[in-house]
């Protein structure tokens, strides 16, 4: 599976991934422009956009995506987006309930965000036989998964370098209850089988509240598996 990191952070989300038979995008939280410039294939060739949530910074170019490909997302998602234009492109991902998109076969799945229904992603290729996880903008996955092979993570910052930064306690509080911390990332890692995994994504890392070296040698360290941090774009 080939996956291309566009960009990662609270500016903008997008990341491209392809079974070499079927093309996706997740998150269009960039403008089309760059969306464009950045992918190996036209627009009009992406089989689909997944989007987690309704925040600008992952689904800013969603209206302007239409009038190349089907977006998909939660019915709560698509209400928020509120696109009068091209119904028939938008479509509900239900959590739990597989979707056939090209060749790739999609699941949702709950998280935790300050958002109307947002989404992960668990995304199989019917073509490779591969699995990726994709989970960013939550505090907690209550979902375990087996056999994966790539895992997209939120890792948004770090506890102790909040607490160095003495951020302001509403903003701290929202993170709290947005956003994935270094510490819980491992958790979650720690209570799924890695047996398969062949890379780990790291996303969204924080501009203040985080360590790029850091996070990457860590959960390096704890996993022994090939870590990318996927940088802002």
């Amino acid at each position: 599976m080939v996956i291309i990191p566009i960009a990662s952070s609270s500016s903008g989300n997008c990341y491209y991934i392809s079974d070499g038979s079927s093309h996706l995008l997740i998150e269009c939280g960039i403008r089309i422009d760059k969306i464009a410039k950045s992918i190996p294939v036209n627009l009009t060739e992406l089989n689909g956009c997944l989007i987690t949530h309704e925040h600008k910074d992952h689904s800013l170019s969603a209206d302007k995506l239409l009038r190349y490909c089907h977006i998909f997302a939660s019915k709560g998602t698509l209400e928020e987006l509120s696109i009068e234009s091209y119904k028939y492109k938008q479509h509900e991902i239900k959590h739990n309930q597989a979707l056939r998109i090209g060749t790739f076969a999609v699941i949702g799945f709950n998280v935790q965000h300050d958002a109307k229904e947002p989404l992960g992603y668990l995304v199989y290729s019917t073509v490779t036989k591969e699995k990726l996880l994709f989970a960013t903008d939550t505090f907690y996955i209550q979902s375990k998964f087996a056999k994966l092979n790539y895992i997209m993570i939120e890792c948004n910052y770090a506890k102790d370098i909040i607490d160095k930064n003495n951020m302001n306690t509403m903003v701290k509080n929202r993170l709290y209850s947005s956003h994935f911390e270094l510490e819980n990332v491992k958790e979650f890692l720690k209570a799924n089988d890695l047996s398969q995994v062949k890379a780990i994504y790291l996303m969204h890392l924080s501009d203040g509240n985080s360590d790029e070296i850091r996070f990457k040698h860590e959960i390096m360290a704890l996993t022994g598996k090939p870590v990318i941090v996927c940088q802002k774009g």
